[in-house]
This record gives C-alpha cells, structure tokens and sequence, in this order.
C-alpha cells in the first residue's frame, strides 16, 4: 500500500446523508431549499454535491481542451481603438512596455507599416479587427519580407466579424454574396499563415442581457453558420483551424469559469458532427463593463478582477480588461497600467498560468458545467430549428429571446434583488440608478438590432 492510499485511509467517507444532516443542523431548523440558487431562471443548483449527486462533464479531447498543454498560459491582451496609425502606435508601445504580449487593433487601417512602427512583431501576438482583411493581409507579409521575418510564423488574427456586426448594426456591412467572396478570398490564403481568419464574437451579445445558456447557443450557432456559407469552397478542417471565439466575461464568477469550460465541450461535439476537429480552438475574452459603475469607477477594479479570474480559471486563450474608468467621462492616466498590472499579479503572483483546468474534480464546477452543456445545446437546436443563425436574426428569434432575458436582469437590478456593492448598493450618493436600455433607431435596418443595456 502506497504512502498515499495509507493518508487517505486516516479519512473516512461520508455520504451525502450525513452532510445533509450536518447541513441540516447547522441551520437551526432551516430548510436547506433556502440554500439553493437559480442560475438564468433555468438551472437549479444545489448548496452541497459529493460524487452522489454531481454531474460529471463529458471527457474532453484535443480539439476541446488545454489538456494536451503543460501550462494554462494565456495572452494579455490591450485593445486599441485606431483613429490614428501615430498615436495608436504610442499607445501599443506603451502597452508592451507596461506587461502586455498581445495587441487587438481596431478600426479602419491605413498605414500599417506606422501602425507597427518599433513592434517586435515576431514575439507577440497581432489581432486586427477590420473590415479591410485582404489589404492588411497582404500589407503585414510586406512588412515581413522587409524585416526578414518568416510570415507563416505569425500569431493572432485578421479578421471582421460580419455575422456579429449584422446582429449589432441591424444591417449587412456590405452586400451578402461580397461578404461570402471577402471571406473566401481571405480563406484562400490560409497556407500561408497560421493567423485566424474568421471571429465570432459574443460579446454583443453578453451586453444586451444575453444569459449563459443563451450565450453559449448563440456563440455555436455563429460558428455553425460559417461551415454552412463557407464550406462549398473550403474544407470543415481549414474552417475550424481559422475560426477563433471572443466572449464577454461577466461577474457570476464560478458560472463563468463554467462558460468557458461548457463551450469548449459544445463545440467538440459541433466539429465532431462536421467529422472536422482542431488543435487550436481559440478563445478571446473580455471583462464585461455591463455592471460597471460610472460614479464609483474605482469599484470596477475588483469587477475586472473576478471576472479576469473566471477567464482565466475557464482556459481563455486571451484576455482583456478595460480600463476601471472605461465607462467613466473623466479618465485617469493610471487605470491602463492598472489593468495591466491585474493580469501580471495573477500570472507572476498568483501562478494562475501554472495549472490546466484548475477548477476540473470540483463536484460544484463539474455539475455546473455539464448543465450549461446540456442547456446550452438545447438553446442551439432551438435556434437551428429556426433555420440557423442567420434566419433566426432576421425573424427576430433570437433578439425576442435575449429580450426576456434581459426584462428579467433589468426587474432584478431595478428592484434591488440584484444588488452590486458600490452600484445599486452602499453608494456613495443618493442618486437613483436603473438598468436601461440604449435605444436604437430600427426605422432603417433589415433587422432589430441588439439593444445594449446601461446603468444610469
């Protein structure tokens, strides 16, 4: 008998009985009900699992996991709006130099060699969100042929996500049939890089009162539908190594962590179905500013932090945190470095890139996650039943449903039963706060676009 096997034997085991009674005795005549908790108004959770009663999550395989990694490293990533090649440049450099290994650029690129002016390319990791894909595809391999760097060993992504922008604009950015031609055009070029090529963001999403469940169906149904308009010209396996996830991470921490961990469950079986699978699924995330406080910002640095956590804690492949002032008008000169500083004390101080999957074996995270599996898939049926992502847009199926969902958060939040320390709760003034919607102007779009939510 081992050492080990000898420790635990000191530990007798207890069943589920016996930690129901302690439970039960603890209260004081209590019923354990009030212990339990309602996750999205669809998913029951329990106070209490051991082995009796938990959920155990499907195994996951390469195409769905880090387990075939040997550390939980992820990119920290700054996004930087581009309104100048000059001044985003500065900024970059400024980034890099405060602790970041990965920069997402944003906007309408012009200048490209400006843009990444005294970047080491070579050792980061380069994301460009911009309609303009082909151009900055072949603007970066020139700048590689003149730094004698070889461009097939490039990290990051080119991409635009026209899918997602049609569902928060209400209109196609361009004609459908020169979409599917840009997007092809810009496929065919794969053998040439190993850049993601295609994004489907779900953070849209997220900040219009999307729950969990419909989070995760969405973000399969967004990824399905590149396979069904781009998989005439291309093959399922160069779709699933070219297509990389972005989503909103919110502030329900042990739920988040179990987001991420559900997705990349869901999406295996979406690539088994396509008989495709990839070593490299990609997830991008962002620390979600929907219940961040625009009098108290300061508050949003312990948001920003949880939900880095649960990020990282679920297996993000990247991260972003929004400066605390992001939704505040008057900006202070140290919030970037703050945001900074957040990813490297839990990567240098915390060791959080040390451990793959550390929160697997946790009967709580465990059972959480396979009811996210399992309401997750049956959110995407719905919306395939409907025809898919794109149809379910344009007869408003999805939009109606994330609409209840936020009715609810918005009830929540307003009358207190939602209640955020430093927002709706032990605030510093008396001011009413409500959680609103931003109107949009639906009289010139083919379809409702997405309403955003916002405390006011």
């Amino acid at each position: 008998m081992s050492k080990k096997e000898q420790l635990f034997d000191d530990f007798s085991p207890i069943s589920l009985a016996e930690w129901e009674q302690k439970i039960a005795k603890d209260l004081k005549g209590k019923s354990v009900k009030e212990l339990e908790w309602n996750l999205d108004n669809n998913i029951e959770l329990l106070p209490n699992y051991n082995k009796e009663n938990a959920k155990v999550t499907e195994p996951q395989n390469s195409s769905s996991s880090k387990e075939n990694k040997y550390s939980n490293e992820w990119n920290t990533s700054v996004f930087i709006l581009v309104e100048g090649e000059k001044e985003a440049n500065k900024k970059a450099l400024k980034a890099l130099a405060e602790g970041a290994n990965a920069l997402t650029f944003v906007g309408d690129i012009t200048q490209l060699d400006v843009l990444l002016k005294d970047i080491m390319i070579e050792i980061i990791t380069l994301d460009f969100i911009c309609a303009k894909t082909s151009e900055i595809y072949h603007e970066l391999r020139l700048i590689c042929q003149k730094r004698n760097l070889p461009f097939s060993e490039l990290k990051g992504s080119i991409s635009f996500d026209y899918l997602g922008n049609f569902a928060r604009k209400g209109n196609w950015h361009n004609s459908f049939s020169e979409i599917v031609k840009e997007f092809n055009t810009h496929l065919s070029k794969a053998s040439d890089c190993q850049l993601n090529l295609l994004t489907a963001s779900n953070y849209y999403f997220q900040l219009s009162g999307a729950n969990i469940t419909q989070q995760l169906g969405i973000a399969l149904a967004h990824g399905v539908e590149y396979f069904n308009i781009l998989n005439e010209e291309n093959t399922n396996e160069l779709l699933a190594n070219r297509l990389q996830f972005h989503f909103g991470i919110g502030g329900n921490y042990l739920a988040e962590i179990a987001k991420l961990r559900a997705f990349r469950i869901l999406w295996s079986k979406v690539l088994d179905a396509f008989e495709t699978s990839t070593e490299k699924l990609t997830i991008n995330t962002v620390t979600s500013t929907l219940f961040w406080s625009d009098k108290q910002p300061k508050n949003n640095m312990l948001r920003a932090t949880s939900s880095a956590m649960s990020a990282v804690i679920g297996g993000c492949d990247s991260l972003t945190i929004p400066p605390f002032d992001s939704v505040d008008e008057n900006k202070e000169s140290f919030s970037d470095r703050i945001a900074h500083n957040v990813q490297l004390i839990l990567k240098e101080e915390s060791y959080f890139d040390k451990v793959v999957d550390p929160a697997k074996g946790s009967y709580f995270i465990e059972n959480l996650t396979s009811e996210l599996v399992e309401k997750g898939w049956a959110f995407f049926q719905e919306i395939e039943k409907q025809g898919g992502y794109i149809n379910s847009l344009e007869s408003g199926f999805i939009q109606q449903e994330i609409s209840l969902s936020a009715d609810q958060l918005i009830q929540q939040f307003n009358s207190g039963e939602l209640s955020l320390v430093g927002v709706n709760k032990y605030k510093t003034d008396d001011r009413k706060v409500t959680l609103q919607r931003i109107p949009n102007d639906t009289k010139t779009t083919a379809i409702t676009p997405l309403s955003f939510l916002h405390i006011h």
